[in-house]
């Protein structure tokens, strides 16, 4: 597709979302515009606060969750709902974490683009496969 025309977010949406598999921070970065928003709000549930803005921290973010797993990718992208600024996606992970754990989580993104590039990106997912995954004693830390 020539660069000159500005695609559709789901476009964008399933380009980025392939893209993670390389595990390439700066392309993942350059999808966002300058004060393009990503944000992961269920996350707050677990204690953590996910939201970055601006392709540098989005960057370096990327970077963090990348060092904690082997062979990231999404898989199953399914775009369920869009037009040409705002998509909705269900994805899908199934790798393993540096801790050991599998991560196989349904995710649900909110991909919202300007000129052919994403201002806001927010992700939904299933905290309890997040809470066995990530925290020290799984669901029971939630309890």
């Amino acid at each position: 597709m020539p660069e000159n025309i500005i695609k559709s977010a789901g476009q964008i949406a399933t380009q980025y979302l392939k893209g993670a598999g390389t595990e390439d921070v700066k392309i993942l970065a350059s999808f966002f515009a300058y004060d393009g928003v990503f944000e992961i709000p269920y996350a707050k549930s677990l204690g953590i606060d996910i939201r970055k803005q601006g392709p540098d921290e989005i960057a370096e973010y990327s970077r963090g969750v990348f060092s904690g797993a082997s062979k990231f990718h999404f898989i199953n992208i399914r775009i369920v709902l869009g037009n040409e600024t705002t998509a909705v996606v269900e994805y899908e992970t199934d790798f393993i974490l540096d801790n050991g754990q599998p991560y196989k989580q349904h995710l649900i993104g909110i991909f919202i683009t300007e000129n052919g590039k994403i201002k806001l990106f927010k992700e939904f997912l299933n905290t309890v496969v997040a809470a066995k995954a990530f925290l020290p004693d799984g669901i029971k830390t939630l309890i």
